[in-house]
């Protein structure tokens, strides 16, 4: 079992759960600059996504199968 953005009970529940963590200011950010670029140039292709860096927290809750 896993969980996404390492809230901070996530270490302390039984089995600690794995997470895993990006940057949610980071992203909010970009999908923000996406949405006002998309609204003030209508009709003009997207931009390429932006890859974001995530981190996997491996803790108890994954183990051998």
């Amino acid at each position: 079992m896993a969980g996404f953005d390492d809230i901070p009970i996530a270490a302390h529940l039984t089995p600690a759960l794995t997470t895993v963590v990006s940057d949610n200011a980071r992203l909010a950010e970009t999908g923000l600059r996406y949405l006002t670029d998309f609204l003030g140039h209508p009709g003009r292709a997207p931009a390429p996504p932006t890859p974001h860096e995530h981190r996997l927290v491996i803790r108890d809750s994954t183990g051998p199968a």
